[in-house]
């Protein structure tokens, strides 16, 4: 979501995303690739997101990787 997004509005979307993480036919698609549901709260999310990017970024930028 866009930086400066009500917090009540976070909050909606993720109890309905989680709503249907919950749904076995929604855990079944995943299982049938090869994936699971990981659910995670607001924060862990951001703070995931921004540890990958932490990472991805050291990744490219110590491997030289140029945008084409």
């Amino acid at each position: 979501m866009p930086a400066g997004t009500p917090k009540p509005v976070i909050e909606k979307l993720h109890k309905e995303i989680t709503a249907v993480q919950d749904m076995p036919e929604v855990q079944q698609q995943f299982l049938n690739r090869g994936a699971q549901v990981l659910k995670m709260s607001s924060a862990e999310f951001s703070a995931y997101i921004q540890n990958e990017i932490a990472k991805w970024g050291r990744v490219v930028k110590e491997a030289g990787i140029q945008a084409q």
